[in-house]
Protein backbone atom coordinates (compact mmCIF):
# COMPACT_ATOMS: atom_id res chain seq x y z
CA UNK A 1 0.00 0.00 0.00
CA UNK A 2 2.87 2.39 0.77
CA UNK A 3 4.37 1.76 -2.68
CA UNK A 4 1.05 2.64 -4.25
CA UNK A 5 0.77 5.91 -2.33
CA UNK A 6 4.33 6.81 -3.36
CA UNK A 7 3.41 6.12 -6.97
CA UNK A 8 0.36 8.38 -6.66
CA UNK A 9 2.47 11.01 -4.96
CA UNK A 10 5.16 10.81 -7.67
CA UNK A 11 2.54 10.87 -10.41
CA UNK A 12 0.84 13.88 -8.84
CA UNK A 13 4.13 15.70 -8.38
CA UNK A 14 5.09 15.01 -11.98
CA UNK A 15 1.75 16.24 -13.30
CA UNK A 16 1.85 19.28 -11.00
CA UNK A 17 5.38 20.08 -12.16
CA UNK A 18 4.24 19.80 -15.77
CA UNK A 19 1.31 22.13 -15.10
CA UNK A 20 3.55 24.64 -13.33
CA UNK A 21 6.05 24.51 -16.19
CA UNK A 22 3.21 24.98 -18.65
CA UNK A 23 1.82 28.00 -16.81
CA UNK A 24 5.25 29.53 -16.26
CA UNK A 25 6.27 29.19 -19.90
CA UNK A 26 2.96 30.61 -21.13
CA UNK A 27 3.42 33.63 -18.87
CA UNK A 28 7.06 34.01 -19.96
CA UNK A 29 5.92 33.96 -23.60
CA UNK A 30 3.34 36.66 -22.95
CA UNK A 31 5.92 38.74 -21.09
CA UNK A 32 8.48 38.36 -23.90
CA UNK A 33 5.92 39.54 -26.44
CA UNK A 34 4.92 42.50 -24.25
CA UNK A 35 8.56 43.53 -23.84
CA UNK A 36 9.13 43.39 -27.58
CA UNK A 37 5.96 45.42 -28.22
CA UNK A 38 7.15 48.03 -25.72
CA UNK A 39 10.59 48.21 -27.33
CA UNK A 40 9.04 48.43 -30.79
CA UNK A 41 6.75 51.25 -29.61
CA UNK A 42 9.82 53.17 -28.42
CA UNK A 43 11.45 52.69 -31.82
CA UNK A 44 8.27 53.88 -33.56
CA UNK A 45 8.16 56.94 -31.29
CA UNK A 46 11.79 57.75 -32.02
CA UNK A 47 11.08 57.39 -35.75
CA UNK A 48 8.19 59.86 -35.42
CA UNK A 49 10.51 62.29 -33.61
CA UNK A 50 13.00 62.02 -36.49
CA UNK A 51 10.20 62.73 -38.99
CA UNK A 52 9.23 65.80 -36.98
CA UNK A 53 12.86 66.92 -36.90
CA UNK A 54 13.06 66.48 -40.69
CA UNK A 55 9.94 68.63 -41.13
CA UNK A 56 11.36 71.21 -38.73
CA UNK A 57 14.62 71.36 -40.69
CA UNK A 58 12.70 72.06 -43.91
CA UNK A 59 10.60 74.74 -42.23
CA UNK A 60 13.64 76.42 -40.64
CA UNK A 61 15.47 76.23 -43.98
CA UNK A 62 12.55 77.94 -45.72
CA UNK A 63 12.38 80.65 -43.06
CA UNK A 64 16.14 81.21 -43.28
CA UNK A 65 15.91 81.42 -47.09
CA UNK A 66 13.29 84.16 -46.82
CA UNK A 67 15.45 86.05 -44.32
CA UNK A 68 18.56 85.60 -46.46
CA UNK A 69 16.70 86.82 -49.55
CA UNK A 70 15.52 89.92 -47.62
CA UNK A 71 19.07 90.56 -46.40
CA UNK A 72 20.42 90.07 -49.92
CA UNK A 73 17.91 92.58 -51.28
CA UNK A 74 18.95 95.12 -48.66
CA UNK A 75 22.62 94.49 -49.44
CA UNK A 76 22.04 95.05 -53.17
CA UNK A 77 20.00 98.21 -52.45
CA UNK A 78 22.84 99.54 -50.26
CA UNK A 79 25.33 98.66 -52.98
CA UNK A 80 23.30 100.68 -55.52
CA UNK A 81 23.04 103.60 -53.08
CA UNK A 82 26.80 103.56 -52.50
CA UNK A 83 27.44 103.59 -56.24
CA UNK A 84 25.06 106.53 -56.69
CA UNK A 85 26.57 108.40 -53.72
CA UNK A 86 30.00 108.04 -55.30
CA UNK A 87 28.68 109.53 -58.53
CA UNK A 88 28.57 106.27 -60.49
CA UNK A 89 25.45 105.19 -62.32
CA UNK A 90 24.54 101.90 -60.62
CA UNK A 91 22.67 100.56 -63.63
CA UNK A 92 25.54 100.92 -66.08
CA UNK A 93 28.39 98.63 -67.15
CA UNK A 94 30.65 97.47 -64.33
CA UNK A 95 28.44 98.42 -61.35
CA UNK A 96 25.52 96.58 -62.92
CA UNK A 97 27.68 93.52 -63.65
CA UNK A 98 29.01 93.53 -60.07
CA UNK A 99 25.50 93.75 -58.62
CA UNK A 100 24.24 90.99 -60.95
CA UNK A 101 27.16 88.76 -59.97
CA UNK A 102 26.44 89.41 -56.27
CA UNK A 103 22.75 88.62 -56.80
CA UNK A 104 23.65 85.44 -58.68
CA UNK A 105 26.03 84.36 -55.87
CA UNK A 106 23.30 84.97 -53.32
CA UNK A 107 20.80 82.92 -55.33
CA UNK A 108 23.34 80.10 -55.56
CA UNK A 109 23.86 80.25 -51.79
CA UNK A 110 20.11 80.01 -51.24
CA UNK A 111 19.87 76.99 -53.55
CA UNK A 112 22.85 75.30 -51.86
CA UNK A 113 21.25 75.83 -48.46
CA UNK A 114 17.93 74.42 -49.72
CA UNK A 115 19.73 71.39 -51.13
CA UNK A 116 21.71 70.80 -47.92
CA UNK A 117 18.54 71.16 -45.87
CA UNK A 118 16.75 68.58 -48.04
CA UNK A 119 19.70 66.19 -47.75
CA UNK A 120 19.73 66.55 -43.95
CA UNK A 121 15.96 66.08 -43.85
CA UNK A 122 16.17 62.95 -46.00
CA UNK A 123 18.91 61.55 -43.78
CA UNK A 124 16.67 62.02 -40.75
CA UNK A 125 13.77 60.35 -42.53
CA UNK A 126 16.02 57.42 -43.49
CA UNK A 127 16.99 57.02 -39.85
CA UNK A 128 13.29 56.92 -39.05
CA UNK A 129 12.73 54.24 -41.69
CA UNK A 130 15.56 52.23 -40.13
CA UNK A 131 13.94 52.54 -36.71
CA UNK A 132 10.57 51.45 -38.06
CA UNK A 133 12.15 48.43 -39.74
CA UNK A 134 13.91 47.65 -36.46
CA UNK A 135 10.57 47.93 -34.65
CA UNK A 136 9.05 45.42 -37.05
CA UNK A 137 11.95 43.04 -36.43
CA UNK A 138 11.57 43.52 -32.68
CA UNK A 139 7.85 42.69 -32.90
CA UNK A 140 8.57 39.58 -34.94
CA UNK A 141 11.24 38.50 -32.45
CA UNK A 142 8.66 38.87 -29.68
CA UNK A 143 6.16 36.75 -31.59
CA UNK A 144 8.83 34.11 -32.16
CA UNK A 145 9.88 34.13 -28.49
CA UNK A 146 6.27 33.77 -27.44
CA UNK A 147 5.90 30.84 -29.83
CA UNK A 148 9.07 29.22 -28.46
CA UNK A 149 7.78 29.57 -24.89
CA UNK A 150 4.45 28.07 -25.94
CA UNK A 151 6.30 25.08 -27.34
CA UNK A 152 8.22 24.76 -24.06
CA UNK A 153 4.93 25.06 -22.18
CA UNK A 154 3.34 22.21 -24.09
CA UNK A 155 6.54 20.21 -23.74
CA UNK A 156 6.41 20.71 -19.95
CA UNK A 157 2.77 19.65 -19.93
CA UNK A 158 3.50 16.51 -21.93
CA UNK A 159 6.58 15.74 -19.86
CA UNK A 160 4.58 16.06 -16.64
CA UNK A 161 1.82 13.85 -17.98
CA UNK A 162 4.34 11.32 -19.23
CA UNK A 163 6.12 11.32 -15.86
CA UNK A 164 2.79 10.83 -14.12
CA UNK A 165 1.88 7.87 -16.31
CA UNK A 166 5.33 6.35 -15.79
CA UNK A 167 5.00 6.69 -12.03
CA UNK A 168 1.57 5.05 -12.09
CA UNK A 169 2.85 2.16 -14.21
CA UNK A 170 5.54 1.42 -11.64
CA UNK A 171 3.12 0.89 -8.77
Amino acid sequence: MAAMSYAYLAAGASVAGGLMGFAGNMKAGDAAKKVSEYNAAIQDRNAAVLDQEADRKILIGDIEAVGFRDDAGKFLDNMAVNYRNSGVVATSDTPLLVMLAAANDMDEDIEKNKYNTKVESLALREQGVGLRLGANVTREEGRQRKQAYRMKAYSSLLSGASGGFSAMRQK
